[in-house]
């Protein structure tokens, strides 16, 4: 299973996608203003999952925990590991759901209906869980039926930006969107402290960007006692 191309050639067809004409687009709002941005289609070995991902944080560290011969700066080192990549693959297969919120029952029955939104550099910034429900459907596919759809996929790429636009677009998709499942608390609390220390958000601004109560951010802060890797 291909997890990501290299950065030269991921940042070669990006550069000769943005040159091409553009036919369809897909609004976002994002750094303060709608935008529309060209809808592309790629092969689906090209994305890398964004390893700064709010939703996969606790459990990173979790993995770690159960996994002592790696580095614990495994998801921060180097975005671009073979290694680090495989190791998030697992956990997003590991939260791809069950029932009628089986991101892998629902994308045997359907098709793509949203583009995945990419960074600049080719990371999934919205999308990570359903890219690897796509990958491991086609991994799984012993007859070929799913390879043929799903072997290119949607996207389109946001411009050049940095962590704080980047994790404000993130939260906007990943607390509206109807097939994703529900943060749990530890998953919510470890994401609002990473965002607290490493991007430097003050408790108003993590309120205003996740939708919730200045009151319930500080509780999660307090409650949150996981050791940031």
């Amino acid at each position: 299973m291909e997890l990501g191309w290299p950065l030269p050639k991921r940042k070669d067809l990006i550069q000769k996608l943005n040159q091409e004409p553009l036919k369809l687009v897909h609004t976002v709002y994002f750094q303060g203003q709608r935008q529309d941005l060209a809808m592309r289609r790629v092969p689906i070995g090209l994305p890398k999952y964004r390893l700064d991902n709010g939703r996969t944080r606790s459990a990173q560290a979790a993995y770690l925990s159960r996994h002592s011969d790696l580095p614990e700066s495994l998801f921060q080192r180097d975005s671009e590991s073979d290694v680090a990549q495989r190791a998030q693959h697992e956990i997003l297969k590991s939260m791809l759901g069950t029932g009628e919120k089986d991101l892998m029952r629902y994308f045997r029955t359907r098709e793509q209906m949203q583009p995945f939104i990419l960074t600049d550099l080719g990371f999934v910034l919205n999308g990570n869980r359903r890219l690897c429900a796509l990958r491991e459907i086609i991994e799984q596919d012993e007859v070929g039926q799913h390879k043929k759809r799903f072997e290119h996929v949607d996207i389109v790429i946001l411009p050049p930006a940095d962590q704080h636009d980047l994790d404000k677009l993130e939260a906007i998709y990943q607390l509206t969107e109807d097939i994703k499942a529900p943060y749990s608390w530890t998953a919510r609390a470890y994401m609002l402290r990473a965002r607290r220390n490493e991007d430097d958000f003050d408790e108003q601004e993590l309120s205003a960007i996740y939708q919730l109560p200045v009151s319930e951010v500080s509780d999660l802060l307090i409650a949150d006692r996981s050791p940031l890797r």
